[in-house]
């Protein structure tokens, strides 16, 4: 697990830059408000503003926003992917 390696470790970088990667193909495609990552791996410390450090460097300045306002974790933590499933579950046993 990534959170179980040393906080230098160069996997925490790479990690990173991939999610920059993806963070910055997103804006190029979509011009999103708003990029969410959460799940396991982001419960890394730190990682989160390693993406978007990196993600400022990958787009050199050619987006509107700002990565750092950009990439966020759910609002609802890690019960976001539960809740989440419950509101699609319930909203399929209300309908018609």
């Amino acid at each position: 697990s990534l959170s179980d390696l040393p906080n230098d470790h160069i996997a925490h970088d790479i990690v990173a830059y991939y999610l920059a990667q993806t963070v910055v193909t997103m804006q190029a495609i979509f011009e999103p408000g708003k990029i969410i990552f959460g799940g396991g791996v982001m419960a890394t410390p730190d990682l989160i503003s390693r993406v978007r450090e990196r993600a400022i460097q990958l787009g050199g300045g050619y987006f509107r926003t700002d990565p750092a306002k950009l990439v966020v974790p759910p609002a609802l933590g890690a019960d976001a992917g539960l809740l989440g499933a419950l509101a699609i579950a319930l909203s399929l046993t209300s309908a018609p």
